[in-house]
């Protein structure tokens, strides 16, 4: 889900402690990861081992097929350890604080299959319709990154960014500068790490592992993908549930000139809208904020270990943000 190429390395190291710890506990795992241009190879592999993906896939392509291991804590601010949000972005120069001033407007929306980038933003805005229309033109740009550039370079006027992108993007892309938050969506469950119904036997093992994968990282690699720790979740906690998706075909036909690929999750988004006057603290200061979270985080994490050895996974979820009140990633 966030294999940015400038966190590629990241991601590389983390897997390759989570094989080696499967090895030495008796499951052969595949040494490297696989990255592959089309996501479909991925969903329909009879040996699909351990991915991360959006929860809508999980819903709907991925149902019956793939059980949901846990979700990586990204310690989102106003949020519960393995949840996650959107932020909607607009450019900094632009005028006023409500989503309202931007009907009649382009949205760029990541993939119609996206539940952080489509589903959140078409029911932040469904209440702002009016007779079912509300943007001008949608264009679909392709990834979150492809979003914030083109809200950059005025080809679109508002995007619907999650959160862990979002942060990514302050980190390495430039055009983030140009842009500021206007609203936020509520809380929803983050991207599930899942696996193949053939490997649930081994669940428990996988969440271990994964878990002291992310312990003993090194503080280098947690920064980077601006990972606090890990949540082991069940299929039915880690999304939200079927019978939880919008189900009322007028609400998905009122939805204002958003492509309509599903509807969104009834219960997981809803905009703040007028009343979100926040404004997006200053890049640096934000890196500076959590780099020194990320510099007292490794003694943390010791002390965590010691609570891992001796009891479940379960009972250990590592919420490091606890320890940390007011760090905003």
């Amino acid at each position: 889900m966030y294999d940015w190429p400038e966190v590629q390395w990241a991601n590389d190291e983390l897997w390759t402690a989570i094989a080696g710890r499967l090895g030495a506990s008796g499951i052969v795992a595949p040494n490297e990861l696989w990255r592959t241009e089309n996501a479909d190879d991925l969903w329909g592999h009879s040996d699909l081992f351990i991915v991360e993906t959006c929860g809508h896939l999980v819903v709907h392509e991925l149902q019956g097929r793939a059980e949901v291991l846990g979700a990586f804590d990204h310690a989102v601010d106003g949020c519960r350890p393995g949840d996650y949000r959107s932020v909607l972005v607009c450019r900094a120069d632009e005028e006023g604080d409500t989503l309202e001033g931007f009907r009649g407007r382009v949205a760029a929306v990541n993939q119609t299959n996206s539940h952080s980038g489509h589903g959140a933003f078409m029911t932040t805005v469904v209440p702002l319709a009016v007779n079912g229309s509300f943007f001008a033109d949608v264009e679909i740009t392709g990834s979150h990154r492809a979003s914030m550039r083109a809200v950059a370079n005025g080809s679109a006027d508002l995007a619907c960014i999650d959160e862990v992108s979002w942060r990514l993007g302050l980190d390495h892309e430039s055009a983030v500068d140009n842009l500021r938050i206007i609203a936020w969506t509520d809380p929803m469950p983050a991207p599930p790490l899942v696996t193949s119904w053939a490997n649930v036997g081994w669940r428990d093992a996988f969440n271990t592992v994964i878990a002291e994968a992310v312990a003993f990282s090194d503080l280098s690699v947690r920064e980077s993908l601006h990972l606090y720790g890990y949540r082991p979740r069940d299929t039915a906690a880690g999304i939200v549930a079927e019978d939880d998706v919008v189900g009322d075909v007028r609400a998905a036909k009122s939805a204002p000139n958003l492509p309509r690929a599903h509807a969104a999750p009834k219960r997981a988004i809803f905009g703040r809208g007028a009343g979100s006057r926040k404004r997006s603290t200053p890049k640096k200061a934000r890196m500076m904020a959590r780099r020194r979270a990320f510099s007292s985080l490794a003694s943390v994490l010791r002390d965590e270990l010691d609570g891992l050895r001796r009891g479940s996974v379960a009972s250990s979820i590592f919420d490091l943000r606890t320890k940390h009140i007011g760090c905003e990633g």
